[in-house]
């Protein structure tokens, strides 16, 4: 029988959620030989070792035979696995012996590169679980220092928040106090105005008392007098008006 020169004689196939049926579209030399592959949506791979059927009719396996067909996110691998033995049975004779001796010394090759083959997978299959667990831990890390972070940029707002409310809690208090003083001023104005009024009402019945008794010179001192300290209650009344108005501003 003549192969054809195949590069890599696996297939894969992409589930659709309603396909059960799988072709292999090369050839083999026993339907056991075929190995099934599962690999679900998070790239991870196994086995398929039950739950599968071949078809001779279509050369097709149909997996899963109980179970839901494969998603979208899930895929199907099939590569032919065949076993490296010597199975052909010559006479013992020339020169068979030595097409025996020959098939034997390649049967031998293959057998030791098939075992550099499993080493190398093994090794694959290391360095994929080492990538996964570093993957893993990276990731762990990230969400670590990223929680770290947002509880310390809280903190830092909350402490911002504290500081703002006790600024503005001294600030109204300053207020409270600083009304509080002006009203002290404004009746202090007020008492202030009350009794300068008081003393000109008295200072203008004493004058009209005199006019009465008095002569006309005494009138004119008299209004001399009361002219001048009018004046000085005015120049009283206007610096103190102009202090409080000072203080409030």
């Amino acid at each position: 029988m003549s192969i054809p020169i195949v590069e890599n004689p696996s297939i894969t196939y992409v589930g659709d959620g309603v396909n059960k049926e799988w072709a292999y579209p090369y050839d083999f030399a026993d339907y056991r030989y075929i190995k099934l592959l599962k690999i679900n949506s998070e790239g991870e791979s196994v086995k398929i070792t039950s739950d599968y059927t071949y078809k001779p009719n279509t050369k097709s396996f149909i997996y899963p035979v109980n179970e839901v067909p494969l998603t979208s996110e899930e895929k199907i691998v099939l590569y032919r696995e065949t076993p490296i033995k010597q199975s052909s049975v010559l006479p013992n004779l020339y020169p068979y012996n030595n097409i025996m001796d020959t098939f034997d010394y390649v049967i031998m090759i293959l057998q030791e590169q098939n075992i550099l083959s499993k080493e190398g997978i093994k090794r694959y299959d290391e360095l994929k679980a080492e990538f996964k667990e570093l993957k893993n831990h990276t990731e762990s890390e990230l969400k670590r220092i990223e929680d770290k972070v947002l509880k310390e940029l809280v903190a830092v707002q909350e402490e911002i928040s504290a500081k703002l409310k006790e600024q503005e809690d001294r600030l109204n208090a300053q207020m409270l106090e600083n009304n509080a003083e002006v009203k002290k001023v404004i009746a202090l104005v007020n008492e202030t105005k009350a009794f300068l009024l008081g003393e000109l009402a008295k200072t203008k019945e004493e004058v009209k008392q005199e006019l009465a008794s008095n002569q006309a010179d005494t009138l004119n001192k008299v209004k001399v007098e009361l002219n001048e300290t009018t004046e000085t209650i005015n120049t009283n009344m206007n610096a103190l008006t102009e202090s409080v108005n000072t203080s409030i501003t």
